[in-house]
């Protein structure tokens, strides 16, 4: 091989996307069974490596930057939300957590600014020619972790091996650690699937991908994650939504709003339930964390520090010794809590103009609308774990490509 080919392999282009591949390949394996916390905080930290490593290969390929222009307004609403998240930390309970962020998260300032950092290196490098190779790499990290989870499956319910971390009801969280962190992943991580087979024409590669989405379909049953299931049924449903005609997409569309209104009703009516006291339940959850809200509504109590908020009001009634809620189980509540009315108007407004520009362009900008409307309803039912949120934030970034 001549020495100019070689060098065009290994331009620092080439080198950037080869690290985002392998990155989004590795991310849901990442557990480090050595520490006192082996899933989410190595998780974390090995996306924080990954993102400046980006960064610094980016600094090496400012010259082959064709995305010099920016959906402006996108990049305006970032911009004011982080600004926001520091001034309600600053001004917040306490400043030092929300820097670093709780001890079993790492989801402090310094961890959002690497996500939203991701999402500019996105706005800035991300070429359409990767978009089939980067997300066969998703589908092939997502397959491998429901490889890994099928085995310690096996292991658990086959031969009784109890050394397999597992929950009460017998779910597991394979990489993860937590089923609803492994359920979310894989219910997301499927759009893509349902991208790369829709793009491959022979039928092997078909069978391939096909048996891909069946192991991954068997690993999110092995989570027991209801809302991941219904995830990962809207991911189909969504996709085949923008493929229906414009009086049968309002049709479906009314009977979802409806379905959905109807079921927040009944979950919400356990609420005013007096009967029923369960000290972790998520109703409890919410109307506690609300009525935090309402003691700290403009810029709430810092970022990460949703614990204060919800410890801040008793409800129904004082109990001596209560439960401790580190995360709101949902992120439109997570933000409000933490950046309070300020910061929550300025995520759904990003939110909103997220899907407004997706919608307006072609087939895989609807494959990442899909992702990011299965993230934002999977992201209001559980806990979620960075290998999720970063396909939030991949979205936004590519969206911002003008």
């Amino acid at each position: 091989m001549k020495v100019k080919d070689l060098s065009h392999i290994i331009s620092s282009e080439h080198l950037f996307f080869y690290t985002l591949s392998l990155g989004f390949f590795i991310l849901p394996l990442v557990y480090w069974p050595w520490s006192s916390l082996p899933y989410e905080i190595p998780r974390v930290w090995f996306f924080s490596r990954w993102v400046e490593a980006l960064f610094l290969l980016g600094i090496f390929s400012l010259k082959d930057i064709e995305n010099k222009h920016f959906q402006r307004g996108l990049l305006i609403t970032l911009l004011l939300f982080l600004v926001t998240a520091i001034l309600a930390s600053f001004l917040g309970v306490d400043f030092p957590k929300s820097i670093v962020g709780n001890y079993f998260r790492g989801d402090g300032l310094v961890t959002l600014f690497h996500l939203a950092g991701f999402a500019l290196l996105m706005a800035l490098y991300f070429k359409d020619e990767w978009k089939r190779e980067v997300s066969r790499a998703i589908v092939l990290g997502a397959f491998l972790t429901s490889i890994v989870t099928i085995i310690l499956a096996i292991r658990l319910y086959i031969f009784g091996d109890n050394t397999v971390l597992h929950w009460p009801d017998g779910s597991l969280g394979g990489s993860f650690g937590n089923s609803n962190f492994l359920g979310g992943y894989l219910a997301v991580s499927f759009a893509f699937l349902i991208y790369v087979f829709s793009l491959s024409k022979k039928i092997m590669a078909r069978i391939w991908w096909g048996g891909c989405g069946g192991v991954i379909f068997a690993a999110l049953l092995i989570t027991q994650s209801w809302g991941s299931m219904v995830a990962f049924l809207l991911a189909i449903f969504v996709y085949i939504f923008f493929y229906l005609g414009r009086r049968m997409r309002l049709v479906v569309g009314l009977s979802i709003l409806l379905l959905g209104a109807v079921s927040a009703f009944i979950f919400f009516s356990k609420v005013i339930d007096p009967t029923v006291f369960v000290a972790e339940s998520r109703p409890r959850i919410v109307v506690k964390t609300l009525l935090g809200v309402g003691q700290r509504p403009i810029l709430g109590y810092g970022w990460a520090n949703v614990d204060y908020a919800f410890e801040k009001v008793p409800w129904p009634y004082p109990v001596r010794f209560d439960v401790y809620v580190d995360k709101a189980h949902s992120t439109l509540l997570e933000v409000l809590a933490t950046s309070g009315i300020v910061g929550f108007l300025l995520y759904l407004f990003l939110c909103v103009m997220v899907i407004k520009v997706l919608w307006r362009k072609s087939a895989y900008y609807r494959l990442l609308l899909v992702v990011f409307i299965v993230y934002l309803f999977h992201a209001q039912t559980n806990i979620i774990s960075i290998g999720e949120e970063v396909f939030f934030w991949f979205v936004i970034g590519v969206a911002m490509k003008s």
